[in-house]
């Protein structure tokens, strides 16, 4: 017994593919140019919205960013007050320092001038 075998190719057509073709080629012929003009407006309308919006926080980062550039230079200021108030303190210590100087040895002479005075007082007591 000879049994024949026999091959066939068979080729089957994508219905879903086939269906949304059809679909979309429906759906381009179903659009209407109004409402086509109607979604155009109302993305331009989000896109103006949006860049509103954007600019309206960039401004208000400025604002903010200038208030503490304000803030930053007021403390600068007081800083640099501070400085030359302190400075100026400074400035003034080598002339206190040779009053003192000279405060201490004029009370060194007196401290020696009355040491010899009570030496002699003492001598002439004891004698």
């Amino acid at each position: 017994m000879s049994e024949d075998v026999t091959y066939a190719t068979l080729t089957f057509q994508d219905s879903v593919a086939a269906g949304n073709n059809q679909d979309r080629n429906n759906l381009r012929k179903r659009v209407y140019p109004a409402a086509s003009s109607i979604w155009r407006q109302a993305a331009l309308g989000l896109l103006t919205l949006c860049l509103m919006l954007l600019i309206g926080l960039m401004s208000s980062e400025i604002n903010s960013d200038s208030d503490k550039l304000t803030q930053l230079q007021k403390i600068i200021h007081q800083q640099q007050d501070n400085l030359s108030q302190q400075l100026s303190e400074y400035s003034n210590f080598p002339v206190e320092e040779e009053f003192l100087k000279s405060q201490i040895s004029s009370l060194l002479k007196r401290q020696g001038q009355m040491a010899i005075k009570l030496c002699q007082e003492l001598i002439i007591h004891t004698s």
